[in-house]
């Protein structure tokens, strides 16, 4: 018995590092792979169950690592924003229009206006109507359901997947026990 879940273990090891490296796709040389292992169907379909756990387990980890990155490339940008909004409140308070460095210079110009507005201070001549037309999704829904052909537009099927604990098996076990 040791030496079958050995063999899996193994499998599910090296079908892992396939699909991680197959950016996910299960090839039909994996799938004979699987089928080379000589394992039983309910004992595939653990292995199945046992890999899709541990690919979660690893997005979870690349994800929570992307993260950290994505906060730090975000520190970085915003560090570098102070440095640049230090250097031109310094340019403008002396009235410099020009900082030599050694390798490189700054250089404060004249830039298009920024417009600041109250909203609750203008005027209503400068303000705009603005119709927006947004598709029922609901009511598309409903007809379609209800057999009323919409041009466009189909129903189509969808099919949860999910995955439990063999409780029949569990029973059985504690019964014969």
């Amino acid at each position: 018995m040791s030496e079958t879940l050995n063999s899996l273990m193994a499998a599910q090891h090296e079908l892992l590092e396939a699909l991680v490296a197959s950016d996910g796709e299960l090839s039909a040389e994996m799938e004979s792979k699987l089928a080379q292992l000589e394992v039983s169907v309910p004992a595939k379909l653990d292995s199945y169950y046992l890999i899709m756990e541990r690919l979660d387990s690893e997005a979870a980890y690349f994800k929570s690592r992307a993260e950290e990155f994505a906060m730090a490339a975000k520190q970085m940008g915003s560090a570098k924003e102070r440095l640049k909004d230090n250097l031109k409140f310094h340019m403008q308070s002396n009235a410099l229009k020009e900082l030599v460095g050694v390798d490189y210079k700054f250089t404060l110009s004249n830039s298009k206006p920024k417009v600041i507005i109250n909203e609750s201070l203008v005027p209503k001549e400068y303000t705009r109507e603005v119709v927006e037309i947004k598709i029922d999704k609901d009511r598309i829904a409903e007809d379609l359901k209800i057999g009323v052909p919409i041009p466009g537009c189909h129903l189509e099927d969808v099919f949860a997947f999910r995955s439990s604990v063999n409780k029949k098996l569990i029973s059985k076990k504690e019964k014969s026990s």
